[in-house]
């Protein structure tokens, strides 16, 4: 169950370095599985730890290249007016 969400998280850091329409397709896909696991979680069913580890870091991971990406977006127009 959580393998399907982390391959979806695997495919998201994928579509950041392609383009927004990847971005949104992987994002899509990614919420399906986090739905599907919620669900999953929801019948009281147990979790493979090894597993939730992997999800945890990965996600980790993709919110530090996310908050990176939005500093970067935020101070990219005071590097142009600068630059002038």
């Amino acid at each position: 169950m959580i393998s399907a969400f982390n391959q979806s998280l695997q495919d998201l850091e994928k579509a950041f370095m392609l383009n927004s329409k990847e971005v949104f397709k992987a994002t899509g896909k990614l919420k399906n599985n986090f739905d599907e696991v919620s669900v999953f979680i929801g019948k009281n069913n147990s979790l493979d730890q090894n597993e939730l580890n992997t999800a945890t870091k990965l996600l980790e991971k993709l919110s530090i290249q996310n908050d990176y990406k939005l500093a970067l977006l935020k101070d990219f127009p005071e590097y142009l007016s600068h630059k002038k």
